[in-house]
């Protein structure tokens, strides 16, 4: 399966984040704020469509759980400034570009004061899943502008996959130990997946998130 552009984006904002280029300290350029700014930014954009959607932040739903994940990266920068004056006004401007305007100049600095208290938490488990469905596919399987799988139930979905996988395997052991490998990337990402609605650290970074995108689009 092929990833659309948005989840290979999102797949490169999360390789690019845990090799350490948005890491943290004095020795960060300031332009590394507005770049994690810009990611951000995109991110709640992408967050704040959903929204509208389905008026609440669900993190069954496999859009989300990159662009939670994507947020999460992109505001690691945040943490440990030792002068935060400069690096914040970057991440400030950087949200208002990458969200495309949806976040004000009026309204990015006090966003950017609420990420950085979310910057402490820890949301591996989010980053874990995000990762697992990108490298199982799971991510990728829009089709246009159409999300197929949104509003499915996250093991329908698995059950759904795993069966197109059924039929590439006849009469090649090879095709069937690969579609064996793919079901269970599958079933281990959708694992991840369920469990973030029981993950407390999740659950704040969703309440969190969720009252900044009630305040954009007003």
């Amino acid at each position: 399966m092929k990833l659309t552009k948005i989840f290979a984006a999102a797949a490169l904002v999360l390789m690019t984040a845990s090799c350490g280029v948005l890491g943290s300290g004095s020795t960060q350029s300031v332009s590394a704020g507005t770049t994690g700014g810009q990611a951000s930014g995109a991110a709640l954009k992408n967050l704040y469509t959903q929204f509208q959607a389905d008026g609440k932040l669900d993190v069954t739903n496999i859009s989300n759980v990159v662009n939670l994940a994507t947020l999460a990266n992109g505001i690691q920068g945040l943490k440990n400034q030792d002068d935060k004056s400069a690096f914040y006004a970057d991440f400030a401007k950087g949200l208002v570009l990458g969200s495309g305007n949806l976040i004000s100049n009026t309204t990015a600095p006090s966003i950017t004061n609420t990420l950085s208290g979310l910057a402490n938490t820890d949301l591996s488990a989010l980053t874990n899943a995000a990762t697992a469905a990108i490298s199982s596919g799971l991510a990728g399987t829009q089709t246009g502008n159409t999300q197929t799988n949104q509003g499915a139930g996250l093991s329908q979905l698995a059950g759904l996959l795993g069966g197109n996988q059924t039929n590439t395997s006849t009469g090649s052991n090879t095709a069937s130990n690969t579609g064996s490998e793919i079901s269970e990337a599958i079933q281990s990402a959708t694992s991840a997946i369920s469990s973030l609605t029981s993950d407390s650290n999740v659950s704040s970074a969703v309440n969190t998130v969720s009252s900044i995108l009630g305040l954009l689009g007003k």
